[in-house]
This record gives structure tokens, sequence and C-alpha cells, in this order.
């Protein structure tokens, strides 16, 4: 295979791919961090597998990396549970105004002033606006829909050390300016619910109802005067900042342990002298495999969620300190490319958090009228990759492309306090999520110890997650 071919088809693939970095999150807006421009793969190990397949002019120590990164992340639509593509205030669900007056009120506390007023208002036929089988199954009435704009600026670094011939440590860390700002509330049922077209039953859920266009409109008109139109008053009084979401600070600490070895096929290694025999090169393709083994643990030092804020966002996991073993092989083709298989998974440890919004009922979806203190376990998040890098395949320019499947499974809420009235387990259903992703990196060596290189990151299909594109700007050092 021809590099200069391979480069061709990685830059196609790049049109409609992204990137990879060091383990995956329990977030889902940042799901797959970034850290380094270069190929995540290379394990201090790029010009030590050159050398041993006689193409370098130079041996270089690849003992110490260093590596600045500038990153930028993008989105305005996610996925929902449905796969459909929806603003982001919506990939756990609209928020239902509605559903804010269904269901038992918890021990000690009160339903704000506001919704009190609401649930004593009734539907055209006398049936209470608390009426829950009354909730519309296409969650357009007393609905709203939030369009949400996503945008995460920072710096991050890498530092890497091989500190004996098959073992690298590296950390990686660093901060970020994170925001979320919508321009209005989306009354859905205004949009979409018409005199001509809408059937009772969709608009009145599974319950038998007789009505009219008229009826409806009246309905509307009663549930916009109580719900709607009031909605900022009764987020404020149930204790919820609805404004727009802006905050600065750091980012999780991660530690990586390493371990890679080169081991040449259909040839003989003898590594001391540095001689190497190698089979007829007409009936053996002759290849370097590198199996690996990474070990990381993440310090939860980075800002968490504030749940007084609605479009608060945490800047890593929330707090939560992770551990993650990855294992794979690489095999680096003399005269080709480099092709890397990996898979994961990372744990999350469970921490106390206090006022936290809670369904009280099953019908509940993106906003909650109460809160309580909960023991919170994230779920185990589960990738799988496969990625080909080019490296030096024109000169001193290196490319690589890798699809990335994400998968975290639905987090444990335990509440600290016993209450019947809460419904936990409405909330983890709506916690897991998948993204699947490409991941394309250029790179351009400046001398035999410095690098700079660009990235992308973008989902390809996904399933409860920001669409989130990320762009990287890299500088790396090696020595």
């Amino acid at each position: 295979m021809n590099r200069r071919i391979l480069c061709a088809a990685l830059a196609l693939f790049s049109t409609r791919a992204m990137i990879v970095a060091i383990s995956p999150s329990a977030v889902n807006h940042d799901f797959y961090p970034l850290y380094s421009t270069r190929y995540p793969f290379g394990f201090l190990n790029e010009n030590q597998k050159e050398v041993q397949k006689g193409m370098a002019k130079q041996s270089i120590k690849e003992r110490v990396g260093l590596s600045a990164s500038l990153f930028g992340q993008v989105a305005t639509t996610g996925r929902n549970q449905n796969k459909e593509s929806v603003n982001l205030g919506d990939v756990q669900g609209r928020f239902n105004m509605l559903g804010l007056l269904y269901g038992s009120v918890p021990t000690g506390q009160t339903l704000p002033a506001l919704l009190t007023a609401a649930a004593a208002q009734t539907y055209h036929n006398g049936k209470l606006l608390s009426y829950e089988n009354y909730s519309d199954t296409q969650d357009w009435v007393g609905h709203f829909s939030v369009p949400l704009n996503y945008r995460k600026v920072g710096a991050r670094m890498e530092f890497s050390a091989r500190v004996f011939n098959d073992i690298v440590i590296k950390i990686e860390g660093g901060v970020s300016d994170l925001r979320q700002t919508y321009t209005k509330f989306d009354n859905i049922a205004r949009t979409n619910v018409t005199t001509v077209t809408t059937k009772p039953e969709t608009v009145y859920g599974t319950d038998a109802a007789i009505v009219t266009p008229t009826n409806i409109l009246a309905d509307l008109t009663t549930i916009d005067t109580y719900l709607m139109e009031p909605s900022e008053q009764i987020f404020t009084q149930m204790g919820l900042n609805v404004q727009d979401f802006h905050e600065t600070g750091p980012e999780d600490v991660f530690v990586s342990l390493i371990w890679r070895h080169n081991k040449l096929i259909n040839g003989q290694d003898n590594s001391e002298t540095h001689d190497y025999e190698y089979y007829d090169d007409e009936e053996w393709e002759k290849f370097i495999l590198i199996p690996f083994v990474k070990l990381t643990t993440g310090i939860g030092m980075g800002k968490k969620r504030d749940n007084s804020l609605a479009f608060s966002l945490p800047f890593s996991n929330n707090g939560h300190h992770s551990l993650n073993i990855t294992t794979g092989f690489s095999m680096d083709f003399f005269n080709d490319v480099e092709i890397t298989f990996d898979a994961g998974a990372t744990h999350f440890f469970k921490r106390e958090i206090h006022g936290m919004y809670i369904p009280n009922n099953e019908r509940q979806t993106g906003i909650y009228p109460f809160k309580t203190d909960v023991n919170y376990e994230p779920g185990k998040t589960w990738h799988m990759g496969v990625a080909i890098n080019a490296y030096h395949f024109i000169d001193k320019v290196s490319c690589y492309a890798q699809y990335l499947l994400v998968n975290h499974s639905k987090d444990s809420i335990e509440l600290i306090a016993a209450d019947s009235a809460f419904k936990p387990w409405v909330l983890e259903d709506q916690t897991k999520w998948t993204v699947h992703a490409a991941n394309v990196g250029f790179n351009f060596d400046l001398s035999p110890h410095m690098t700079v290189g660009c990235a992308w990151q973008a989902p390809l299909a996904g399933r409860g997650a920001y669409k989130t594109h990320t762009i990287m700007l890299n500088l790396t050092g090696t020595f």
C-alpha cells in the first residue's frame, strides 16, 4: 500500500470524521477529551519503531514528551434516547411543565405557590391539570423545547516520560471556559398543535376524552396562563436559575501508567546490537507488533455542576474520581501504515450530591419540582476503537484517523433519606448515552524534537448525548 494513496483516503475520510484522547468520560458533552493531536498510541515509541524498521535517519531518545494544546468545542443539537436530533435542552426530554403538577409531595416539602394555583385549574371537562393521564404522548402540550448553544474553549497540557524501555507514565490536565446560553423557551404546543389536524388522543394521552378543536384551544389557553407564561417565576419559586451559564475553571487531572512492547514479526530481532534479519519480502509482510496496556486514574478536581443552575455543566466528571483500563495492540507494517485496535472500560466512584432535583413522577422529563440529597455513582463507560496511522507519509507530515465507539451505562442514584415520593430510577434511565465518533489528526515535524499539529473531533451518530465538535491546535516537544 502506497502511503500517498493512504493520505488521500484519510483526507477524504476526515471530511466526515473526528478525533481521540485519554479515557472516556462520564458526561455526554465532552465524551472523550483530547489532550494532543498526535497519534494516541505513540507512547514515546515512534522513532524507536522507525529505527527498528531501518527507516529513521537518526535516533531520538524519546525519553520525555511535553505537549501544549488549545481547543474549542461547540454544539447546538444533540440526540435524545430515541436517537432523534433535538435541541440541546431536550436531550434528556423537553421541559414538561404539566409534569411539575404530577406525583406526591415529598415529606417536609411544599409545592411552590404558582404550581399549587395551577394544580387547582381544570381542563374543559372538569379534570384537574394535575390529572397525569392527560399527559400529551407527543410531548407537545405543556412542554417547552429548550434551544441551547454550548461552547467550551481552553488549554490542556500533557507530560509523558519513559521510565523504563517499555514503561511510560503520562499526566494530563487543563483549564477551560464553559458557556451554555439560550434565546427563549419554545412553547412546543403552539408550534405543533393546530385546530385542524390534531387528534384528541394525541393531546390528551390515552384517556378517553370527547373534545372539539375549540375545547383544545381553551385548554391550551389555561395551560399557557398558569404554567407556560409564568414559567420563570415558577422556576424561581423552585429555587432554579434558568439564566445563561458561563464559568471558567480547572478540569480533572489524569495519571496513566502504560506498558507497551515492540515485537518484530517475520524477522529476527537483536535489539542489543541493532542487528535485524528479515524473511523473504515477497513471501511475508514484515511488521512490528506492539501490544499495550494502559491504566489511568482520574482525579476529580474539575468544577462540579451547580444544581441550582438549570444550564450548568460539569467541567469534567462532576467531581467523581475514575479508574480506566485500556488494552489493545498495534501492527506497524514496514512499508505501509500502522493499524491499532483498542478497547477499555472506566469505573467512576460514588460521591454525595446535595440538593439534586429528582423526579417524583414517571411522566416528568427535563425539569423536576423537588430536590434532595443523594449518593450518585455514574455508570461504567465502555469504549472500543480502530485506528490507522501514516507516520511521515509525506516527508515530515504524519496523519491518523480513528473510529471510536463510547457507551455509558445508566447511573445509580440512591436517596440518602428514604422517601417514597421520589422516583430516582426515572432519572437513571435518562443518563445512559452512546456516541460513535471518527478521529482525525495531522502533524508536521518542525525539527527532530518539535511537532505542530491540528485535530478534529466530531460525532457520527449517538443516543442521549450532545453532538459536540472539537478543534485542537497542538505543539509537542520530544526529548
